[in-house]
This record gives structure tokens, C-alpha cells and sequence, in this order.
């Protein structure tokens, strides 16, 4: 059953999503792809903010919890948000297509990388969730993985970027979750 304080914590915070790209999506109409992509665009910004959220969220875990595996958990959120600030995987990602011309298929492999940790923190973490979380959790894979598709087919940065956002959207909603009540 989940706890009234959490279905408003959830309220909150898919309603500041919506409400941000919303005001991003007026203020651009005719270029809606930057608003979701791009170093500068709402949604790189909004991509960190969950990612630190996520980081925080697991910090906070680890104090109810104990160390593990929440601060290795924490540790990789935020290795993501200094990745999405400093772009480490797109410039080894170009580095790699420059350097190997006739093997283009290795510029993937920061991309893969990046997924297998992923996923890898994923059952980690579905180890420890509850059931409810679990199937958020879930959602957290399907639009992670499609996300990274479209990214190795460059198939579409925007539908890439909005997979992207969602999976770290259900990320942080199943962190919040995992929040043990405070005692006042």
C-alpha cells in the first residue's frame, strides 16, 4: 500500500516535469527537438536534476539501510550526472568513429558500456525494492533500453531523449518509493 506522502511526493514531482517542459515547449514551438536535446536544452537539465535526485534519493537509503549497495548505487547516479554535464561518453564515442574509420561499429561501445552498467545496477536494485517498485522499476528498463536503440541506430535524438527522461522519471518516482517514513 503506498503511503499517501509518497503519492504526493509523486504528484509533485511528475507535475514540475510536466510544468518545466511545458513552459520549455511554449517558449520553443517550432523546434521542439531543443527542447529535449541538446548540452543547453530543458531536458539535459531536467535529466541531471533526476539523476541527482536519484543519487540523493540513494544516499538517503544507505543511512536507513547501510552502505551497501546503496553508496555504490549513489556513486553511479552520480558518475551519470557528471557524465550528462561533461559529455565523457560522447566524446569517447567520437574519438573512437575518428580513430577507427573502417571500424565504425566501435564508436558503440561507451553506449553499450554505459547499458550494461545499467542494467546491472538495475538488479541490483530489484533485489532490494519492493514488489510495486519493482514494476516501476521495470518501466525503468523498457524505456532505458529503447532509449539506447535509438541511440546506437540514431534512429532520433528527441524520441531518444523522451525515452530517456521517462526511464529516469519511474527511476526516481521507485527511489521515492523505497523511503522508509521518517518519526517526527
Amino acid at each position: 500500500m503506498r503511503s499517501k506522502n509518497h503519492k504526493i511526493a509523486v504528484l509533485v514531482l511528475v507535475s514540475f516535469f510536466i510544468l518545466v517542459l511545458g513552459i520549455a515547449l511554449l517558449l520553443n514551438p517550432y523546434y521542439p527537438v531543443l527542447v529535449f536535446a541538446g548540452e543547453s536544452s530543458a531536458g539535459t537539465w531536467m535529466s541531471g536534476a533526476m539523476l541527482v535526485m536519484a543519487a540523493t534519493l540513494s544516499l538517503t537509503r544507505a543511512i536507513q539501510k547501510g552502505w551497501w549497495p546503496w553508496i555504490p548505487v549513489s556513486i553511479f547516479f552520480l558518475m551519470l550526472v557528471i557524465d550528462e554535464h561533461f559529455m565523457f561518453h560522447e566524446t569517447i564515442r567520437e574519438r573512437l568513429l575518428f580513430a577507427y574509420t573502417d571500424l565504425p561499429w566501435l564508436s558503440q561501445l561507451p553506449i553499450l558500456a554505459a547499458g550494461l552498467t545499467g542494467l546491472f545496477v538495475t538488479l541490483i536494485l530489484w533485489r532490494e525494492f519492493l514488489p510495486f517498485n519493482r514494476i516501476i522499476l521495470a518501466a525503468v528498463v523498457i524505456f532505458g533500453g529503447l532509449s539506447l536503440i535509438y541511440d546506437i541506430l540514431e534512429a532520433g535524438v528527441m524520441i531518444e531523449e523522451i525515452l530517456k527522461l521517462a526511464a529516469e522519471l519511474c527511476l526516481v518516482i521507485s527511489l521515492t518509493g523505497e523511503m522508509e517514513p521518517t518519526k517526527v
